[in-house]
């Protein structure tokens, strides 16, 4: 039973306060993805666009129960950018634009460079702790 709660704390952990902790601290480090945004049927910006964290979303003016009503009148069933250009007339019409969040590919090294710090760091403190853990347990 212990080892059961142990494996499920530790990816909520995870989750809940490391994820959070590591995209507050690439924000402030000037690091967080750029948003774009262009009309539904037009192609997608040309760019350095290195990963794209979400790339096939909509965003719709209004109210939120408007993005509902635009969704059912122009019998949108799939909103990937092959299923959308049988319905681009009516989302334009709409104002409807798509919009993608991702992470230009100049950043590429800095994200490198924080990633290998944090696992240079992580496995120091691990070392780091297993020699004072056998230290003691010899003694």
């Amino acid at each position: 039973m212990q080892s059961g709660l142990a494996s499920q704390a530790v990816p909520f952990g995870r989750l809940s306060v490391v994820r959070p902790a590591g995209i507050d601290f690439l924000n402030r480090q000037g690091v967080a993805p750029l948003h774009r945004t262009w009309p539904v049927g037009a192609a997608a910006p040309t760019g350095e666009a290195a990963g794209y964290i979400n790339d096939n979303g909509l965003t719709f003016p209004g109210a939120p129960g408007a993005g509902r009503r635009l969704i059912q009148s122009c019998n949108i069933t799939e909103t990937n950018p092959r299923a959308l250009q049988g319905v681009s007339g009516c989302l334009r019409h709409h104002h409807v634009l798509q919009y993608a969040v991702y992470q230009p590919a100049s950043r590429f090294w800095t994200l490198q460079a924080i990633e290998t710090s944090i696992f240079l760091a992580l496995s120091v403190a691990l070392v780091a702790s297993s020699l004072w853990w056998v230290n003691h347990r010899v003694a």
